[in-house]
C-alpha cells in the first residue's frame, strides 16, 4: 500500500459552513446497529456505568453545601490538583491555580476562542477536522485559513509559518496527538518545533489534546505545552484543551 500524503487544502481564509452534516451524525449516534466514525464518540457499552453509578452516588451522599460554591469556576481544587499532578507525568509542571475546569473539551475551546478571537477574524485549522469544531466556529462568526496535514506526522509546519509571515490570523488550533479523524501523531520534535514557532510569531496555540489518553505503548505522549517555555497562564502562548474522553 502507497504511503499516504499531506491533505491538500484551499489557499486563503475561507468561511466556516457547519450545514446539517453535524445534525446527521449526532442522529446517527442513536442508531445501535452503526459504527459511527463521523464523530468521535466512544461505543456506550465500553462505558463502566455502575461503576461510575456507585461512584456518583457515594460522592452525593458526601456532599457539603459550602462544595456547592467552592466548585464553581475555576473549578474544584482537587480536581485541578490531580490533572496538574497527571501533566507532571508528561513532562510539564503547571500550578493547579493555571488549571480551569470547563463541561468538556469542546466548550475549553470554545471559551479560549471567545477570548482572542472577534467576529471576522481568521483562524489557522488542520485539515481535515473534526465536524463539531466546524459548527463551533461557524457559530462564532470566525473564517479559517487550513493547514495541510500528515496522516502520520501531523500540521505542515512549514505551511503553517508561510501562514504567519502573511498577518492574517489570529489563533492557532491543532491537535498534535492522535488528530481527530486522521490519527495522526506529531514527533516530539515537531511539538517543540511547533511552541518555538508560535512563540516567535506571537500566534496563540490553543492544542487540543483531548484524544492524547488513548496511548497503547505505556507512556503518554507529550503535549506541545511541556515545550512551550513562555511562562505562567497570563503570558503563556499555549493553551492546552483535554477531557476525560
Amino acid at each position: 500500500m502507497p504511503e499516504l500524503a499531506a491533505t491538500s487544502p484551499r489557499q486563503g481564509p475561507t468561511p466556516v459552513v457547519a450545514g446539517d452534516l453535524i445534525v446527521e451524525l449526532v442522529q446517527a449516534m442513536s442508531h445501535p446497529h452503526l459504527i459511527s466514525f463521523g464523530i468521535a464518540v466512544l461505543n456506550p457499552e465500553l462505558f463502566a456505568v455502575e461503576d461510575l453509578n456507585r461512584t456518583a452516588a457515594r460522592v452525593v451522599r458526601r456532599l457539603k453545601p459550602a462544595r456547592l460554591v467552592r466548585d464553581l469556576t475555576p473549578g474544584d481544587p482537587e480536581l485541578r490538583r490531580r490533572i496538574a499532578l497527571r501533566y507532571l507525568e508528561s513532562g510539564r509542571a503547571i500550578a493547579a491555580e493555571e488549571i480551569v475546569i470547563t463541561n468538556g473539551g469542546l466548550e475549553a475551546v470554545i471559551l479560549c476562542m471567545r477570548a482572542l478571537t472577534s467576529p471576522g477574524d481568521t483562524v489557522a485549522i488542520e485539515t481535515p477536522n473534526a465536524r463539531p469544531l466546524h459548527g463551533a466556529l461557524a457559530g462564532m462568526g470566525l473564517r479559517v485559513r487550513e493547514i495541510p496535514t500528515h496522516p502520520r506526522t501531523g500540521a505542515d509546519l512549514a505551511a503553517l509559518e508561510d501562514v504567519f509571515r502573511s498577518q492574517s490570523v489570529k489563533v492557532c488550533l491543532v491537535m498534535p496527538t492522535f488528530q481527530n479523524p486522521l490519527g495522526s501523531r506529531m514527533p516530539d520534535e515537531s511539538k517543540r518545533s511547533l511552541a518555538k514557532l508560535v512563540a516567535r510569531y506571537e500566534v496563540p496555540l490553543i492544542e487540543n489534546d483531548t484524544m492524547a489518553e488513548m496511548y497503547l505503548d505505556g507512556v503518554r505522549p507529550r503535549p506541545v505545552k511541556s515545550f512551550d517555555d513562555s511562562g505562567c497562564i497570563l503570558r503563556s502562548i499555549v493553551i492546552t484543551v483535554s477531557s476525560s474522553t
